[in-house]
């Protein structure tokens, strides 16, 4: 059997696979008329015990602060339209995912549907705003109006590759600093979540997100993990601008911010490890996404991303559905860790478990077993 026969038989088993799985599954694809239809993930709000180490974490990371006032701070990117990233000391430490809409004209109808007032800000980032809670608790803010930032005009672009076929680098060398790496934009974030269906079809019903990809455990018609992105038409939009985990706790699990390239990507890790920042997985690449990444996490625990290379789809794309292991998440690249997944054990874990597991409406004993037993 030649490489092409081999590849018709994987693509066939492939297509088989997805086709049961599709068929086992009773999680819907995308809403067939969702109240508002979301267009960027406009920025992350987070509390932080110690305003100041945060501030010098996301520094290193490659984010610029851009103002400080009191107990708030505002960091930004290079393409941003918006402040991408804000802090706020805080003996609560929170998470808040703020995504745009459009128009004014969006954020009524979504003011008017969910029975929530209209808020505005005074504040760095401007606008207006409605404040919603997914069915796991998470903070939801939806805007519109953002205070416009200009692109920063330091963007480092790509290196250009020489490639056996097409040299297009001449008389120049490649010398990427170390310094951290500048961030492009804020590109995803990731949400553990106990409700599965339910957290999913919240997201499509309310925002107009649309599944890119479910990840599945054999025997479970509900996925393990979904990677949702923003309902843009036909104008291409990231693989995945939310995606959702089935997990014991529930809350932020990572927050992804693009670079250019992967030489930023690997400066950036050299630059973190000179800076003594912890280290949770990478370098490699994805399979859904496609995403080259590395992993790290903030002083508190936090875990954030930088990637670059991610695919773009648009809305007519259809679902794919996958079996979830350890090994369906990267394509190359190190092992993933323990401490990427969190499972380190202690008392804690064990008290989450027994807690979530007769309060939960997805997570039974027999899926985490499942969980366990793949990861």
């Amino acid at each position: 059997m030649d490489n092409n026969d081999l590849r018709t038989v994987n693509n066939m088993n492939k297509n088989e696979l997805n086709d049961k799985l599709k068929n086992e599954c009773v999680v819907n694809e995308r809403s067939i008329n969702p109240i508002v239809k979301v267009n960027r993930l406009a920025y992350m709000r987070f509390g932080r015990k110690d305003l100041n180490e945060a501030i010098e974490f996301f520094k290193d990371f490659g984010l610029t602060l851009e103002s400080q006032t009191g107990n708030q701070a505002y960091l930004r990117t290079i393409e941003n339209a918006s402040h991408a990233l804000i802090l706020e000391e805080s003996s609560d430490e929170y998470s808040v995912t703020g995504f745009s809409v459009k128009n004014f004209q969006e954020l009524e109808k979504l003011a008017r549907k969910m029975r929530v007032k209209i808020q505005s800000r005074d504040d760095a980032l401007g606008g207006h705003f409605v404040q919603l809670v997914d069915p796991d608790k998470n903070l939801v803010e939806v805007n519109c109006g953002l205070n416009e930032l200009s692109v920063q005009p330091h963007y480092q672009a790509a290196v250009e590759a020489n490639t056996p076929k097409l040299k297009t680098r001449f008389n120049d060398v490649v010398r990427p600093k170390l310094a951290p790496p500048p961030i492009a934009r804020l590109g995803h974030t990731v949400l553990a979540v106990r409700k599965f269906k339910e957290s999913v079809h919240w997201y499509q019903d309310t925002l107009g997100f649309i599944a890119s990809d479910f990840q599945m455990l054999e025997g479970h018609n509900i996925p393990t993990v979904g990677f949702l992105r923003c309902d843009q038409g036909d104008t291409p939009s990231d693989h995945h601008t939310l995606a959702i985990g089935s997990a014991v706790g529930v809350g932020h699990e990572h927050t992804a911010f693009e670079v250019t390239d992967i030489d930023l990507i690997a400066m950036g890790q050299k630059w973190l490890k000179h800076k003594k920042h912890h280290h949770s997985w990478g370098i490699g690449r994805h399979i859904l996404g496609s995403q080259i990444f590395d992993y790290w996490r903030d002083p508190r625990g936090f875990q954030f991303e930088h990637y670059c290379d991610g695919d773009m789809f648009d809305n007519q794309v259809a679902t794919e559905y996958c079996a979830f292991s350890g090994d369906s998440i990267s394509q190359w690249g190190p092992k993933i860790t323990k401490d990427m997944l969190g499972t380190k054990p202690g008392i804690g874990l064990l008290v989450k478990v027994f807690k979530h597991l007769f309060s939960s409406t997805d997570l039974n004993m027999k899926r985490l077993v499942s969980l366990i037993k793949v990861t």
